[in-house]
């Protein structure tokens, strides 16, 4: 238990996981929710994610969350209670880049990754999909991979507003088309299929991997 922290660990059948949140959502005395999953492993696992209050979001899965990831002022602020959690895995991703020097210090929030080209193989709402938003909120050109696909997430400028693009679909890109254009390839897919011939990466690339598979080939 941290200083200050208290926490309550219910164990229950996965029928009873969305009353139970219900419940906890409109407990004044209850400032936090973590979610241990997979609960189903499918659609309603997102489902029981969208049920949890956006103020008591501590993993920072809810879409109401997602959608405010690529705001770099956001995100660049330190954290306080009320304002939105970048999920673990992807924010720690982030820091290793930032750390490994990819970030460009000398810029603004939201340009310090302009002229990155940057794949993420998977999408999933945990890590792949939060991590395209909060690096395509920094400036990058995002690829992002999946079973589906490789679709662009790019921050868009314009004279009022700025916002990042959702999923624009690459027809005919493959992962090997997405790892050659990228000096950042970033892998989360625990699956033999998406390993990555480190033939396709350009010299002197960075490679994260952040799943429990061998992702590349020698």
């Amino acid at each position: 238990m941290l200083s200050g922290v208290h926490f309550h660990l219910m164990k229950l059948s996965p029928k009873n996981v969305a009353t139970y949140i219900r419940a906890i959502n409109a407990n004044n005395s209850v400032h936090g929710i973590i979610v241990y999953y997979p609960i189903f492993g499918d659609r309603r696992d997102d489902e029981i994610r969208q049920l949890v209050a956006p103020s008591k979001d501590v993993e920072g899965l809810n879409h109401q969350t997602l959608h405010r990831i690529s705001d770099a002022a956001e995100v660049s602020r330190p954290p306080k209670p009320g304002r939105n959690v970048i999920p673990c895995t992807p924010r720690a991703v982030a820091w290793i880049l930032e750390w490994m020097d990819v970030h460009d210090r000398t810029r603004p929030a939201g340009e310090r990754l302009q002229n990155q080209e940057i794949c993420i193989i998977n999408r999933s709402e945990v890590v792949g999909l939060p991590l395209a938003h909060l690096l395509a909120g920094e400036g990058a050109r995002v690829y992002s991979v999946d079973i589906s696909g490789v679709q662009l997430f790019q921050r868009l400028y314009y004279p009022w507003q700025s916002e990042a693009l959702h999923g624009k679909d690459l027809p005919n890109w493959s992962v090997q088309d997405a790892v050659q254009r990228s000096r950042v390839v970033i892998s989360a897919v625990p699956d033999p299929a998406f390993r990555v011939n480190t033939k396709w990466l350009q010299r002197g690339a960075i490679c994260v991997n952040v799943s429990s598979e061998k992702v590349r080939v020698l």
